[in-house]
C-alpha cells in the first residue's frame, strides 16, 4: 500500500494498534525480529496474502517496517 492509504471498513483504518512508551514498542519489534531471525513458523496465514513461505513473510514483515520507520525522519 502506498503511504497514507488505510484499511477500508477498519475502524481507525489499522488494525492492532495500541498505544504504549516507545520502550515496549521496541521491545516488542525486537522479540518479532527475533522469531523471523531465527525461522519460527507463523502460526496462522496472513489474513491478506494467505499461506507464505517464511522468506516471503520475512520480505513483507521487513517492508512493512520500511514503511512505518520511514515516517520518522519526517
Amino acid at each position: 500500500m502506498p503511504k497514507g492509504v488505510w484499511i477500508p471498513g477498519v475502524g481507525k483504518g489499522t488494525f492492532e494498534m495500541d498505544d504504549m512508551p516507545i520502550r515496549n514498542v521496541v521491545e516488542r519489534v525486537r522479540l518479532a525480529w527475533g522469531r523471523l531471525n531465527n525461522g519460527e513458523q507463523a502460526k496462522v496465514h496472513s489474513p491478506p496474502f494467505g499461506k507464505m513461505t517464511h522468506e516471503d513473510r520475512t520480505r513483507r514483515n521487513l517492508r512493512q517496517a520500511e514503511r512505518h520507520l520511514g515516517f520518522l525522519d519526517q
